[in-house]
């Protein structure tokens, strides 16, 4: 199949995106999964940490770097797998028990940082990006770039030319371990042996990026319904009433605030990404710890999500959070549209076509670019069921 002309969705004006909203429903987790230390993985919660709040004074980021940092290869192509796996099970589990898998129906299935790329798209100019789709039995599949393009969006940003990236990402890291421990908090003993064992945890916390602990939660952005995965840093006792999501907490760090410079850049960029993060599977929290030049954390600050958009709506380096929710619901009708007339072939390696969305500067326009490959990256064993 050749190559059509890119497609244009635009991006500006941004008061094309005003009017009414779409509703957005509560977030549903509908399955989890862990990936241990050999990145496997398991239908289970072996992997979920749980929040421990850090000390102030006691956190050196840089502890165990770079001897206690183990980096998964970003070389591998990991594609959507885990979370088609995750899907798969959890509709086999469905039907056996409601026969029915109606709620893991979804028009569009990604993983979290894909959409928060789209949703952060109508402020976000630092960076482009480029998506890959591909369309299976009335499903959009979303995936990021591959590994190739990752690192040649880096050389790009000469990300590579500083030491200090690779730090400054172990840092991120690190302030996970001094705020999480491995076991819930209600199963903890008071008094000081408990309290001994608690540090060391913390002290001894080796950064292993082969595991991680994922939700994967049902939702709907309009007449759209999604499904996605999201790496989940760490969870609390659920309140009374409180739902699965909510019993998640988001874990960031961000440099220290000095000046009116600080509070700007933080407001405009880092709350804009944090919102995103965490309003898409409805976390309700975030803790920040907020480090100096050297990694210390200095201030440790828990922040709403759903009182971010109106932290930032008054203020000249704002955003606004309605325009964002406007903008990705046509966007992603715009794309169904564009995408409903195209035939679902399947070749005879069994894979399905590639296409791309991608926003490069002047970041004015998004451009659906057809058939740019069949280099498949969905679950051949997902396609098969």
């Amino acid at each position: 199949m050749s190559r059509a002309l890119p497609r244009t969705f635009m991006v500006q004006p941004l008061s094309r995106f005003s009017g009414p909203l779409p509703g957005y429903t509560r977030p549903a987790e509908v399955a989890s999964y862990s990936h241990d230390k050999h990145r496997q993985l398991h239908h289970d919660d072996r992997a979920l940490a749980y929040y421990h709040a850090a000390r102030v004074g006691e956190t050196d980021l840089n502890t165990g770097y770079p001897d206690r940092y183990i980096k998964r290869d970003d070389g591998v192509d990991e594609r959507l797998d885990g979370l088609c796996e995750a899907i798969q099970q959890a509709k086999q589990r469905k039907l056996q028990e409601h026969g029915t898998d109606e709620r893991l129906l979804a028009d569009v299935v990604c993983f979290r940082g894909v959409m928060t790329r789209l949703l952060c798209a109508p402020y976000d100019c630092s960076d482009g990006f480029s998506i890959r789709i591909s369309k299976y039995k009335g499903t959009i599949y979303l995936c990021g770039e591959t590994p190739e393009e990752k690192r040649e969006a880096e050389r790009m940003r000469g990300d590579r030319r500083y030491p200090m990236m690779d730090r400054m990402g172990y840092w991120g890291y690190r302030f996970e371990g001094y705020s999480t421990i491995p076991v819930p908090p209600d199963q903890l003993d008071r008094g000081q042996e408990e309290d001994t064992r608690v540090r060391k945890w913390k002290d001894d916390y080796v950064v292993d990026t082969h595991q991680e602990y994922c939700s994967v939660f049902a939702s709907r952005l309009g007449q759209t319904r999604l499904l996605m995965g999201a790496e989940v840093d760490c969870g609390k006792n659920p309140g009374k009433g409180e739902d699965v999501m909510g019993r998640y907490v988001e874990l960031k760090t961000s440099k220290l605030i000095k000046n009116d410079r600080d509070v700007r850049s933080f407001e405009r960029y880092k709350l804009l990404k944090f919102w995103a993060q965490c309003f898409l599977p409805g976390i309700p929290r975030i803790v920040v710890g907020f480090r100096d030049e050297a990694g210390v954390v200095r201030k440790i600050q828990t922040i709403q999500t759903m009182e971010i958009p109106r932290m930032v709506r008054h203020q000249s380096h704002g955003w606004d959070a309605s325009v964002c929710l406007k903008f990705l619901d046509e966007l992603l009708m715009w794309l169904k549209t564009e995408l409903s007339s195209l035939p679902e072939e399947v070749d005879m390696d069994g894979d399905i076509p590639v296409h791309s969305i991608s926003m490069k500067a002047p970041f004015q326009s998004v451009e659906l670019d057809l058939y740019t490959g069949r280099d498949g990256f969905l679950l051949r064993q997902y396609l098969d069921d």
